[in-house]
């Protein structure tokens, strides 16, 4: 999209991810001896994120022929939290834990060409 002299870009995408299982074997009881394992299944989170970014392109830099581009871009916009793995295999001694996806980020760039 034109701006005066420079170009607009947009770029909006976003993935999907359906829920997983992990699956390991754990102590099925606490006695001392713990001779008993089963088989647990724990699933995960389905996920949707969304990604985007904005780009002023083609700006003229003096008279030297060279040009800029300047990107704002976020990555996981909303900043939704999803558990993409859990495990309860440390139940008996430290607890479940799982993996997080990365939370929202962002950030400027700026390209030249000469």
């Amino acid at each position: 999209m034109p701006v005066g002299e420079m170009t607009l870009r947009t770029h909006l995408d976003a993935n999907y991810a359906d829920a997983q299982y992990s699956f390991q074997t754990e102590f099925a009881d606490t006695s001392p001896t713990a001779v008993l394992f089963q088989n647990v299944a724990q699933k995960g989170d389905s996920s949707f994120i969304v990604n985007a970014s904005a780009t002023l392109a083609d700006i003229n830099i003096g008279g030297s022929g060279a040009t800029a581009a300047l990107s704002v871009w976020s990555r996981n916009l909303f900043d939704t939290t999803y558990v993409y793995r859990v495990s309860v295999a440390n139940r008996g001694s430290i607890g479940d834990y799982g993996n997080l996806n990365t939370p929202r980020t962002y950030g400027l760039e700026l390209r030249v060409k000469y």
